[in-house]
């Protein structure tokens, strides 16, 4: 067997299309928190790319939002409410441990909905790669979630019917 013998029927890593810097109109598939032995505690948000304002993601691509708990709880905590508030168009406040509980869920409501995302490229003044060259990252900024009404002025019939073929 060689090291492509059954490549076709591979399934791609999660980690292999994070959502890259530009401005995307996004659907929202689902929201996970789990545990890796590597490095620890991480939420995933699952997305798929219904519109590009900018950037390089291909509308009907599927990307991921990850915040790891091995940058430290408050940044991991603070990514998580950032995220939280702005979908749900709520003040920080209001985010607390049943939200993102209810977040993750099977029947989360967030599931479906569709946001802006500005997705900021940023130089890390502290971590360095091998070579010793700042790391890089991406900051995100969320919108509150569309109405009906604006996601299909944003997008078209055309796309509410690829995406939401069961309607909005």
């Amino acid at each position: 067997m060689g090291a492509f013998t059954g490549l076709k029927d591979a399934r791609r890593g999660f980690n292999s299309n994070k959502l890259r810097a530009g401005e995307y109109l996004v659907r929202i598939d689902k929201c996970e928190f789990f545990d890796t032995k590597m490095s620890g505690e991480k939420w995933k948000n699952t997305l798929t790319v219904v519109g590009t304002i900018s950037g390089d993601h291909k509308v009907g691509e599927v990307a991921h939002v990850i915040f790891s708990m091995a940058n430290g709880q408050m940044v991991f905590q603070s990514n998580l409410k950032g995220f939280l508030a702005g979908v749900l168009g709520v003040s920080d406040e209001e985010i607390d441990e049943p939200s993102a509980t209810i977040a993750r869920s099977e029947d989360s409501p967030l599931y479906g909905m569709v946001t802006r995302v500005i997705a900021t490229q940023r130089t890390s003044r502290d971590k360095k790669d091998k070579d010793g060259n700042p790391t890089t990252y991406v900051v995100y900024n969320w919108s509150p979630a569309f109405t009906p009404e604006e996601i299909t002025s944003a997008i078209g019939d055309e796309a509410v019917k690829r995406f939401f073929p069961n309607g909005l």
